[in-house]
């Protein structure tokens, strides 16, 4: 069987390139990737370009009806929030609210199935490709509607915890889809009506290397940073939530040496954040310490293995570890170590409680609500007077603190990258 594999975000992902290469030993591959990205992928593959481009006036006239008159999730306000942050990003200013304010206020009556059949063009040559294989979020449009018009069958691979809340290109009933866990694949059907039968669960492929990396870090030869550590990773991507998350920082870090002058606090940057400089004020504190990684556009690649080697090291070697909101947070978890989720209500971010992109808007969003926010552990923090105590539990090695990681970890099995593209393939090789 030749399968086409539609990648993306080759640079950042580290165990989509395992994936493909997994795959490879089960069919005949045709990946469809982009020019820039195509480098990122090494092995004996046959390549064919893609781009994100809607290609004619049609398809341009289709994509803005759908803009305002597609279907979005049923989780609203997961979806605004990732919507303005979007529009603040790409400093769309009044405009993009005026945007997500139309897209509101109108009927939202077509589907994203319905959208991709409506547009036009043979762009891509795929009539010797059985099936298709791709990613979330999609961005593909046109191939899509190529693959869907010639009648093919199309599987995909969610992959990431927060895309069914937060984005409304999930194809409802022409696709069959792959899931981290079964709350996923309820998200899906709750948030956008996919049917369960066109849905499985099969794990996580971003935590498929968790098991051999432990082992790696175990049998190192002493520890990254030789002293005692927290480690905060950095969980907001755009410049104006960075610097509220700035203001979290300084009173974690105040908080920290007062508790202890000789703990430092290290800090993970967002990778993927354009500019650093908002992170300067950090650079004043005594006990910060600026974790040493590559940012994302600084360098060829980044996630490599040694990038996700060292994480885990400092997850291993630390306190404790902090967040407000990131998938590290989950594969902290898997560690020996106790996760504090901070969501600080009464602290001065420095906007407007009702600014529309205000931190705390985005820690209303559904799947961190849905894993983090559990208010009968301790290790949710949203009072500043409340922080302190839960820091020295950690520092003392209070391992009643774990039953918080282990709450989360049991909602996400573990798997291995062949055991998960294993069980794609199988499911791909049914008669349906």
């Amino acid at each position: 069987m030749k399968l086409g594999v539609i990648a993306s975000h080759l640079v950042m992902r580290n165990d989509i390139r395992n994936m493909i290469h997994h795959m490879n030993d089960h069919f005949e591959l045709v990946v469809f990737v982009r020019a820039d990205e195509k480098k990122y992928l090494e092995g004996d593959f046959e390549f064919r370009q893609l781009d994100y481009s809607l290609r004619n006036i049609w398809n341009k006239i289709c994509a803005k009806v759908f803009r305002y008159f597609g279907q979005i999730p049923n989780s609203k306000e997961s979806f605004l929030s990732s919507e303005r942050v979007l529009a603040l990003k790409n400093n769309k200013g009044w405009r993009g609210n005026l945007d997500i304010w139309t897209r509101l206020v109108l009927p939202n009556l077509m589907s994203y199935d319905d959208y991709l059949m409506l547009l036009r063009g043979d762009y891509y040559n795929i009539d010797d490709i059985d099936t298709f294989f791709s990613f979330t979020p999609h961005n593909e449009d046109v191939l899509l509607s190529q693959i869907l018009n010639a009648q093919k069958q199309i599987y995909t691979y969610l992959y990431s915890w927060d895309h069914p809340a937060k984005f409304s290109k999930i194809l409802k009933n022409k696709a069959y889809y792959f899931t981290w866990n079964e709350g996923l694949k309820g998200d899906l059907i709750k948030l956008h009506g996919v049917t369960a039968e066109n849905i499985k669960a099969i794990g996580i492929s971003q935590f498929a290397d968790i098991t051999k990396i432990k082992k790696l870090v175990a049998s190192r030869k002493g520890e990254v940073i030789g002293k005692k550590f927290f480690y905060y990773v950095a969980s907001w991507g755009y410049n104006k939530l960075a610097l509220q998350e700035v203001a979290l920082i300084k009173y974690l870090a105040l908080t920290i040496e007062n508790l202890d002058p000789s703990l430092q606090l290290v800090f993970r940057p967002y990778p993927m954040l354009e500019n650093w400089d908002c992170y300067k004020e950090l650079k004043e504190f005594s006990n910060v310490v600026f974790d040493e990684f590559q940012q994302a556009g600084k360098g060829e690649s980044i996630f490599t293995e040694s990038d996700i080697e060292h994480k885990f090291s400092m997850i291993s070697d630390s306190v404790g570890i902090i967040h407000c909101g990131t998938t590290i947070g989950l594969e902290a978890c898997f560690f020996d170590k106790p996760l504090i989720y901070m969501n600080l209500q009464n602290l001065d971010y420095g906007v407007k409680d009702n600014d529309h992109v205000h931190i705390k808007k985005g820690w209303q969003k559904h799947h961190l609500e849905k894993y983090f926010l559990n208010n009968n552990y301790d290790n949710v923090v949203l009072k500043k007077e409340k922080l302190r105590e839960v820091l020295k539990r950690c520092v003392d090695k209070d391992r009643s603190l774990l039953k918080y990681n282990d709450s989360i970890q049991k909602e996400f099995p573990f798997r291995t990258i062949n055991q998960i593209v294993d069980s794609i393939c199988s499911e791909i090789m049914k008669v349906r």
